[in-house]
């Protein structure tokens, strides 16, 4: 990849970083202007299962993983998750680190970076898991 390729995908990708935060920041606010009756928000459970299913591929009881079965599901589950990130779906920590995760898990650079900018996102709504997951899909892309 070009140096310039390299370069329009960082601008791509901080500029959605910045939809996020601005998402986000709005979203708080109307959150604060809701009654103090509703519960807080909660991890999506969708993508609870899906980041449960992409971990319990990986580790499985046998020693080898097959991968003419587990590519297919990653596929799937990269597809959806970036379906929920674009009907921006994602709202807690929780959702932010297991759609990070499930990216992570693509072959395409641009996944990793997007993991990594979610992470960035994940941490700074409290979720500390994500630390991690920040440094290793950097490193990653």
């Amino acid at each position: 990849m070009t140096t310039k390729t390299i370069n329009i995908l960082l601008v791509l990708n901080l500029l959605f970083l910045g939809g996020i935060l601005i998402r986000q920041s709005a979203a708080s606010q109307s959150f604060a202007m809701q009654s103090s009756a509703q519960s807080a928000t909660r991890d999506n459970e969708e993508l609870k299962r899906m980041y449960q299913e992409d971990q319990s591929d990986r580790t499985l009881p046998t020693k080898s993983i097959d991968w003419s079965v587990v590519e297919p599901r990653d596929k799937a589950r990269l597809a959806r998750v970036k379906e929920l990130y674009m009907q921006n779906k994602l709202q807690t920590g929780g959702d932010y680190f297991h759609a990070a995760m499930i990216l992570q898990h693509s072959q395409a650079s641009e996944d990793y970076l997007l993991a990594h900018e979610l992470c960035v996102v994940a941490i700074s709504k409290g979720n500390t898991d994500a630390r991690a997951l920040a440094a290793k899909s950097e490193d990653r892309f």
